[in-house]
């Protein structure tokens, strides 16, 4: 989106909202959110985002709870041990759309996960998370992230904030050996979304989202080869099936992510 040959992208509202710009152009960004009703929403949203989070040192003894969707479900063992795995989220209402069309009724639950993804990868450019392992993490969230270690994800930041279609969300954010970075945004499941990951690519981000009874999911990574993520998101699709129970099948698909494909150009 471009106002007075400024591109509005999502770096430069988050860098607005952060309070990163001069005075000229926060002026400039400022009276174009008051003229569009979508780049006002989408300040919304990474103000909320914003508002909602803080950080905090992290150990893998020290899981939260399991993410929204996740409660109840039966793990083998070897998962309560771990906190690793990358990014996750996705696509923006009104961004191109390079595969299917995302649904109406999922552009703003997809709008979230997207500004939950810009909000942390400014953030991670910005505090170097590779020096420790930094999860942001609401007091009261009820997440414990996913172990995607077999896929050599590494979780490095944690977010919860309230749905655009109610109830709550969460984001968990993973980073890979060479610095690709994955987010999973998982929240109530919006119209619209299939039962399988389905592409939804937005831009540089390939995006693949999906739903089951209780939740939808959406993972995406910027510039991750197209069949890796698509062997990523079918296994992490079966990590978080209710119906499945943990096992080395999964734990096997995991690693054969990493076998699969080109990493991130990052």
């Amino acid at each position: 989106m471009t106002t007075d040959d400024i591109e509005m992208s999502w770096d430069l509202l988050n860098a607005y909202v952060d309070g990163e710009l001069d005075r000229f152009m926060s002026a400039k960004v400022a009276a174009a959110v008051a003229q569009d009703a979508t780049l006002a929403a989408r300040v919304a949203t990474l103000s909320k985002l914003k508002a909602s989070v803080h950080q905090l040192e992290f150990s893998a003894g020290q899981l939260p709870p399991l993410p929204i969707g996740l409660q109840g479900r039966r793990f083998a063992a070897w998962r309560i041990y771990a906190a690793a795995a990358s990014l996750v989220a996705v696509l923006a209402a009104g961004l191109l759309i390079h595969s299917h069309p995302a649904p109406k009724a999922a552009q703003a639950w997809l709008d979230g996960a997207l500004a939950a993804q810009q909000q942390w990868l400014a953030s991670a450019s910005r505090n170097n998370p590779d020096d420790r392992t930094i999860v942001t993490i609401d007091a009261a969230a009820a997440a414990r992230p996913l172990d995607l270690s077999d896929a050599q994800l590494k979780l490095v930041y944690v977010a919860q904030m309230p749905s655009s279609i109610g109830g709550e969300t969460a984001f968990l954010g993973y980073r890979g050996p060479h610095g690709c970075m994955v987010g999973f945004w998982i929240g109530t499941p919006p119209a619209g979304l299939e039962s399988a990951p389905k592409s939804l690519d937005a831009g540089d981000f390939r995006v693949r989202a999906w739903r089951d009874r209780v939740a939808g999911y959406a993972l995406i990574a910027k510039g991750m080869d197209p069949t890796r993520i698509d062997r990523l998101a079918e296994a992490v699709a079966r990590l978080v099936d209710p119906g499945q129970i943990v096992d080395d099948g999964i734990r096997t698909a995991l690693r054969n992510v990493t076998r699969t494909g080109t990493a991130c150009r990052v």
